[in-house]
């Protein structure tokens, strides 16, 4: 029982959701930021040249596909020297901004979620989504990496809403590896 409520802990902790909310408007906040936050992962993890970035790569034509790994962090577990303040306390009117980091890691396409073998091959990352105020949808509007052998930045993507990164090709932003100042 203890390690259940533990973990519901890390999760509202994670989300920024307030545990004391009724629980039509916890599962509803719950879901719209899981689901905003597995969209961004997800073309995160399909982006070849973000993999190549972090294993110091220049040429996406290396040997063997790639797969980034993306694992969740929480605030317990994220104490880097390039992190953020500590996020706001939630509220019961939900927070407009939201800033889950999370780890990356390139490995080799076998199966065995075994890390590469390069140097440079983890990050973390760090996204500001943002809610729409008439909606319910929250919405990436930056994305940050930091290589973590090498301590350099290998994106750093901001566009305002009501947009935000929704709709830019995160694999242009990564080949730049530049701040994203211009229009969509």
């Amino acid at each position: 029982m203890a390690h259940e409520l533990e973990e519901e802990r890390r999760r509202d902790k994670f989300y920024a959701i307030d545990p004391s909310l009724n629980d039509d408007d916890y599962f509803k906040e719950l879901g719209a930021k899981d689901e905003a936050l597995m969209r961004l992962t997800a073309r995160l993890q399909k982006q070849s040249d973000l993999a190549a970035a972090l294993e110091g790569s220049d040429r996406a034509g290396s040997p063997g596909p790639k797969l980034l790994q993306v694992t969740y962090l929480n605030a317990d577990n994220s104490g880097s020297a390039a992190s953020p303040k500590a996020q706001p306390k939630p509220s019961h009117a939900a927070a407009a901004q939201w800033n889950p980091r999370f780890f990356l890691e390139v490995s080799q396409d076998g199966g065995d979620g075994g890390a590469g073998n390069s140097a440079g091959s983890a990050a973390i990352g760090e996204a500001t989504f943002e809610k729409l105020p008439s909606q319910d949808e929250w919405v990436p509007t930056r994305v940050k990496i930091w290589r973590c052998s090498v301590d350099a930045e290998i994106l750093d993507a901001h566009l305002p809403l009501p947009h935000g990164l929704k709709y830019v090709s995160l694999r242009s932003l990564s080949a730049s590896s530049s701040t994203a100042s211009s229009s969509q």
